[in-house]
């Protein structure tokens, strides 16, 4: 999702107060600043508060999904409104806001939830955002055709004379039909260097209901470990076996920066692997979902291919050299042929 933040585009924006709790003072005795209508939108308050999204997701936060586990009823209203063309913003926003505020204890500081409906890569998307205490209380509301709501440009000049004017933000997009093909990216500017993540629990988890991805660098080698046991113990001809492993080593080697089984299976498998190819991975749970490629894990098995034999011998070598200078010929017996030409350059024992 990182790499599409550029496309991001903002449609809709509303702002609630929501006051620091206690835990003394029950929740219907508490009044929140819900807004009752969508603030109003000028270019460049659009493009102020895509900026703000952008800048704050595009260094330092982490891929999300939804937990199972977790008591929240954010990943279903999520879900719900990305799915709902014509989905009352208003109403959802006020949902999120009044969660936020029962999920808060003494701890946690007032602060302005902030809800935006936009597009991400022409995809329906949907941020949020808790901004900074100090901004809140400065913060009044006005009114449109009678109903209440806060003015964005004074919000605007409010956080450019801040340090801190994001805590929190949150983004989301649907790809599908079900609760997993949700994707998130979440950052957290209040974050302590204990929290797994850089993100607080509260926010993640308590209020989003969200769990952290799986790290790129664990996702890439999974992917590499599985790709490569498809390749030897599933494909029986010997031919592709070689051909398949270059092609995913060299995958693994380009600079592209992110990866999905699918787009290499099209690339790469002939047509009566691909199938199998899905059915495997979905056996051992690997998600058919573009990740984000990182091979730190991985580096030392991506510089030589081995080719090994029945009878002991060993060819070994980079992927791109293999590819290029050796020639293999499957023979009527079942063996391989294997030739090449090349200087001959030491010759010793090998324990």
């Amino acid at each position: 999702m990182k790499s599409l933040l550029s496309t991001l585009q903002i449609e809709k924006v509303i702002v609630h107060k929501v006051p620091a709790r206690f835990i003394s003072k029950p929740s219907d005795e508490v009044e929140l600043g819900l807004s009752e209508v969508e603030c109003e939108l000028t270019t460049d308050i659009k493009n102020y508060f895509c900026e703000r999204i952008k800048s704050s997701l595009s260094n330092a936060a982490s891929g999300v999904v939804f937990d199972d586990t977790a008591n929240s009823l954010m990943p279903n209203t999520i879900f719900n409104f990305l799915g709902d063309g014509k989905a009352p913003f208003v109403e959802y926003s006020h949902t999120m806001t009044k969660h936020l505020y029962e999920c808060q204890n003494g701890v946690n500081p007032a602060g302005l939830l902030t809800v935006v409906e936009g597009e991400l890569d022409g995809i329906r998307a949907l941020s949020i955002l808790k901004l900074e205490q100090e901004v809140a209380l400065r913060l009044e509301q006005t009114q449109i055709a009678g109903k209440s709501t806060f003015n964005l440009r004074h919000l605007r000049d409010l956080m450019l004379g801040e340090q801190t004017k994001v805590f929190k933000v949150g983004l989301f997009v649907q790809r599908g039909n079900e609760l997993c093909t949700i994707d998130g990216l979440v950052s957290d500017k209040q974050r302590s260097l204990s929290s797994k993540g850089g993100i607080a629990d509260f926010f993640l988890r308590k209020y989003l209901g969200c769990k952290f991805k799986e790290d790129p660098e664990v996702t890439t080698q999974r992917f590499y470990e599985l790709t490569g046991k498809f390749i030897n113990e599933e494909v029986s001809d010997p031919l592709k076996k070689a051909k398949y492993e270059i092609a995913l080593l060299s995958e693994l080697n380009s600079t592209i920066s992110s990866m999905r089984p699918e787009i290499f299976a099209q690339r790469h498998l002939d047509t009566a692997d691909r199938q199998p190819y899905t059915d495997w991975l979905e056996a051992h749970q690997f998600r058919d979902a573009p990740f984000e490629k990182n091979t730190v894990r991985i580096e030392k098995q991506l510089t030589r291919m081995q080719l090994s034999f029945a009878s002991g011998v060993t060819v070994l070598g980079p992927p791109s050299v293999i590819d290029e200078r050796v020639k293999m010929t499957e023979l009527p017996s079942g063996n391989i042929k294997v030739e090449f030409e090349d200087k001959l350059k030491q010759v010793q024992g090998k324990r």
